[in-house]
């Protein structure tokens, strides 16, 4: 089951866990305590919360395929307006989408958006080249082979 999947079957799961039973607590019969309410609410939220911010670490599927069994070629980076103003944040490695020019060895050049961590976009600055993997039957899917510091490394040292 894809991990997309298991995350909102965890909101289902919370939401019948923590909501069902405050609204089962009923003091008399047809009434339903405000008091219960409000905590299924909160535990709802609570879940509902802790899952989105789940979501943006969890790898797409079609990343680790394209990685896998894509097409390598080079790419420089048009745009990347990501670090503008996350000056000092601590959050999750979540993943982020930055616009680049794919130059494959056997084709013409195609503009796509690049599927990579917020701690790679940190070390990428516009025109950077870049090596990618992309899928050949869908040009949309592109995604950073290895690590950026690795490409950065070999070209300013």
């Amino acid at each position: 089951m894809r991990k997309r999947a298991m995350v909102m079957l965890g909101f289902f799961a919370g939401f019948l866990l923590f909501f069902l039973p405050g609204l089962l607590l009923v003091n008399t019969p047809g009434f339903v305590p405000l008091g219960g309410i409000l905590l299924g609410l909160a535990m709802l939220m609570l879940v509902i919360n802790i899952g989105y911010s789940i979501m943006g670490m969890i790898q797409p599927l079609w990343v680790r395929q394209v990685l896998q069994s894509g097409t390598e070629a080079k790419a420089v980076i048009i745009k990347n307006n990501a670090i503008t103003g996350i000056g000092g944040y601590k959050g999750s490695d979540i993943w982020l989408d930055l616009p680049v020019r794919v130059q494959p060895a056997n084709g013409s050049a195609f503009e796509a958006q690049m599927k990579c961590r917020l701690t790679q976009t940190l070390m990428l600055r516009e025109g950077s080249e870049v090596t990618v993997r992309y899928d050949a039957s869908n040009k949309t899917k592109v995604a950073l082979v290895g690590d950026a510091r690795t490409d950065m490394m070999t070209k300013y040292m």
